[in-house]
């Protein structure tokens, strides 16, 4: 909880002031609140898993974690730049 919700209020935050910036500075300063909001929730994937992980079989658990993990990280940009080849990117 003492990391999680610093790094979403922090990335949430970066997030609503890219849309009000006009200036590559002040653009800059909203990627770089989303950068140490980012930098903060670096591991804590898991830390969860590491949390939840039964005692009996934890290498086989965390395996699996990762498995899924990895497959979410690389399979979302995936998902999204083939729905916006197929149907645009507002679709996307």
């Amino acid at each position: 909880m003492w990391v999680a919700v610093p790094t979403a209020v922090l990335l949430g935050l970066g997030l609503m002031l890219i849309p009000v910036t006009g200036s590559f500075g002040e653009l800059l300063a909203a990627t770089v609140v989303m950068a140490v909001g980012n930098g903060l929730g670096l591991g804590i994937v898991m830390t969860l898993g590491a949390d939840t992980a039964p005692r009996l079989h934890r290498a086989k658990y965390l395996g699996g974690w990762r498995l899924f993990a990895d497959i979410g990280m690389s399979g979302g940009p995936l998902t999204v730049s083939g729905l916006a080849a197929l149907a645009g990117l507002a679709s996307a």
